[in-house]
């Protein structure tokens, strides 16, 4: 059976052409709704295996797949408060519709309440997650270039009053 009922909710399951077992929630309680996500599906699947074309991914799949593969790096709690700052911005956006010209609406936000420097690390992130889309998971046809801002060349130390202290005799 093709749609299936688990309490109130309608399951899907089918089988794509590539012979992999898709089951999933239709997360409705309409059959005829779970019917129309089934043959989306279904046809979604056909296209990516029998024309080439790429699947439909969005935002929220492409971060949380980041987070579940980058789980090693020292820097990967940075990373989860980063993608929980862009998530208003980009959630339910298909990696298609993450242009640079969003990418740069989203980076003006931030560039307002924090330094260049501070903008550049959530484009970074923002970057590499598009590139890893683009060259390894295979989501997306080509990744947008995305320019950092300029950050200036030496960095600024300020000395406290205890630190001048010492250093002065």
């Amino acid at each position: 059976m093709s749609i299936y009922k688990r309490g109130n909710v309608w399951w899907v399951r089918f089988t794509t052409p590539r012979g992999e077992l898709v089951r999933q929630s239709a997360q409705t309680e309409d059959k005829q709704a779970a019917r129309e996500c089934h043959d989306r599906l279904r046809a979604d699947s056909w296209r990516v295996a029998k024309l080439g074309e790429l699947p439909t991914r969005t935002w929220d799949e492409a971060a949380y797949r980041w987070l579940q593969e980058t789980q090693h790096k020292k820097s990967h709690i940075g990373d989860v408060y980063m993608i929980a700052w862009l998530q208003p911005y980009l959630t339910r956006k298909t990696l298609r519709e993450v242009t640079r010209d969003l990418v740069m609406q989203v980076a003006e936000i931030k560039c307002k309440g924090s330094s260049p420097s501070r903008a550049n690390r959530f484009l970074a992130l923002i970057r590499a997650i598009l590139r890893r889309a683009e060259w390894e998971w295979e989501w997306l046809e080509k990744a947008p270039a995305i320019r950092m801002y300029k950050e200036p060349k030496r960095r600024i130390r300020w000395l406290t009053v205890r630190r001048q202290d010492k250093l002065t005799p």
